[in-house]
């Protein structure tokens, strides 16, 4: 509701609350959370949420953490599927998949309390805009992972996009993991996330 009328900042307070932030206060109580404050010379680890959506979505305060607290390194754990997802540049940025290989840090933070505590909390564009005004050539992405409870949602069924398909002039590339239901598309042969980039 705050986040709907723009009150950004009390919208943040409130999703402090959050079952998967509840969670990795309990997993990492042995170590101090991530409040802000300059930490230098210090390790942070920033813990992934939910799902690939919501990481790349909150992945554009990485940034904006390593200002505020200038910490050595940054550590990310993240999906495997987004392993090759460009996050930003810099060798004090390192990607982790899941829980594998996480190295020693100072302190931890869950990816989706950034914009509270970094003091940016409302949403900023990541990068220049690009003109597509132009374009020929349009992906198509129809589905979400089927198993999280939240799809029926976000999903759609593929014989609802036929009638764009007819649309002339343009060309439609399937997005989805190995499918390409529609003899009029062209498959792009998808090894992770980060080829939809391109």
């Amino acid at each position: 509701y705050r986040a709907l009328h723009g009150d950004w900042k009390r919208a943040w307070q409130d999703w402090q609350y959050r079952d998967s932030r509840q969670t990795l206060l309990s997993r990492f109580s042995q170590w101090p959370e991530w409040s802000g404050q300059s930490i230098p010379g210090k390790t942070l680890l920033v813990l992934g949420e939910h799902g690939i959506g919501d990481q790349i979505m909150f992945s554009r305060w990485l940034e904006k953490a390593r200002t505020a607290g200038s910490p050595e390194r940054v550590v990310f754990v993240t999906q495997p599927q987004l392993q090759r997802w460009h996050f930003g540049t810099g060798e004090s940025l390192m990607l982790t998949a899941n829980d594998e290989k996480i190295p020693a840090f100072d302190f931890w933070i869950g990816l989706e309390s950034l914009p509270l505590v970094t003091g940016i909390a409302e949403p900023f564009p990541v990068g220049a805009a690009r003109d597509v005004s132009g374009a020929k050539r349009v992906g198509i992405c129809w589905h979400g992972n089927p198993r999280v409870s939240v799809d029926r949602k976000r999903s759609t069924r593929f014989s609802m996009w036929l009638p764009l398909l007819e649309t002339p002039g343009l060309s439609f590339l399937s997005l989805q993991y190995g499918e390409c239901p529609h003899p009029g598309m062209e498959p792009l042969g998808l090894i992770d996330i980060a080829d939809t980039a391109q």
